[in-house]
């Protein structure tokens, strides 16, 4: 049976539905149809924690990488690179309404990339340059590995490269 739009939720199904929503890993009309839809009182959320391998940090990127995979968020990011902005001139280049941009300033927030000063009337958002840095300092990591890893594939290319030798033609005379 398909629970009802209006229905009442377990008070656990609804809060880890609020802190999906709020950490903007899904959307309204994601959980709307996954309400509808889903058999009652089933709900199911499959969360692998890696066991020896977490750190305070860790919640922190994965914070900032969520906040970064939207790309409405990461166009806010670059313009608030440019100087602090209010909702309004955050708004003007996207098709959505200053509440929609509310809620995305609202995911940046908690993933500490900006904060949201009082000026008068205006509450214009700032750029946090701290949290990027930890993130390309976490991925900077990866890269020397990659490098590293690319470095010992061009030494093996040389290598079977110069233990090639030439081989004679096949053709018939």
């Amino acid at each position: 049976m398909a629970a009802e739009p209006g229905e009442a939720r377990a008070p656990a199904a609804t809060a880890a539905r609020n802190l999906r929503l709020q950490t903007g890993f899904m959307s309204e009309s994601y959980h709307a149809a996954v309400d509808v839809y889903a058999p009652r009182g089933v709900k199911y959320q499959m969360v692998m924690q890696p066991i020896g391998y977490t750190s305070p940090a860790t919640a922190t990127l994965d914070a900032i990488f969520a906040a970064l995979a939207d790309p409405t968020r990461r166009a806010i990011i670059a313009r608030l690179a440019r100087g602090g902005a209010s909702v309004g001139e955050l708004a003007a280049p996207f098709s959505m309404s200053q509440p929609a941009i509310s809620k995305h300033l609202k995911v940046l927030e908690r993933a500490g990339l900006i904060w949201r000063d009082r000026d008068a009337q205006r509450r214009p958002s700032r750029l946090r340059a701290k949290p990027l840095a930890e993130a390309s300092a976490w991925l900077e990591e990866y890269r020397r590995f990659w490098e590293a890893s690319f470095h010992r594939l061009d030494g093996l290319l040389e290598e079977l490269k110069t233990e090639e030798k030439p081989r004679p033609s096949r053709r018939k005379q």
